[in-house]
């Protein structure tokens, strides 16, 4: 699929702020598809072997698992383990390195975040692949996350930010 096509709706925000449920009204759209977090593919979902949304562990869901074989393939070279995605995570894509992540011109000064940004790259390229859809939705809610897109070949992003109004969100907290 053209580049120019790949459309991806990135919902940024905290937790708890109805992502979810945003997420999910979207996904069914004709032509969207929910990803969820797609930040949280490696460490929760095949290093935690975490459900997908369809009940199955992620590594047994028949659309994760051609999503990762055709990123594979389009990465052109052996995938890299879940944690070692999950180091370059750690290393690049933590709460206090957006402002870094959106003054960096292009990922190649760190070998770890080029890797990481192909990585991204084949998987958002084997999702559009995979499911047809025009626009991926994903409620990855980081900022960091989203500062990643200006580094992203291929893809133009759409971002929604949601802000969490406290009146809704009950406290768990005993008296």
């Amino acid at each position: 699929m053209s580049g120019s096509h790949q459309k991806v709706l990135l919902i940024v925000g905290r937790g708890r702020s109805g992502s979810t449920i945003l997420d999910n009204i979207l996904g069914e759209l004709d032509g969207f598809f929910s990803v969820g977090e797609l930040h949280n593919l490696w460490k929760r979902g095949l290093v935690r072997s975490r459900t997908c949304g369809c009940g199955r562990p992620l590594a047994e869901c028949p659309i994760w698992i051609s999503v990762l074989e055709t990123a594979e393939r389009n990465l052109g070279a052996p995938f890299p383990t879940p944690d070692q995605v999950v180091t370059w995570q750690d290393q690049f894509v933590g709460p206090s390195d957006t402002r870094g992540l959106l003054k960096t011109q292009d990922g190649t000064g760190a070998p770890g975040l080029s890797s990481y940004l192909s990585v991204l790259n084949s998987v958002y390229g084997a999702l559009f692949e995979t499911t047809g859809a025009r626009v991926i939705v994903d409620s990855s809610k980081r900022p960091s996350h989203a500062a990643l897109f200006h580094l992203l070949s291929g893809v133009t992003p759409y971002f929604v930010q949601l802000v969490r109004d406290p009146r809704a969100v009950s406290s768990h907290e005993r008296a």
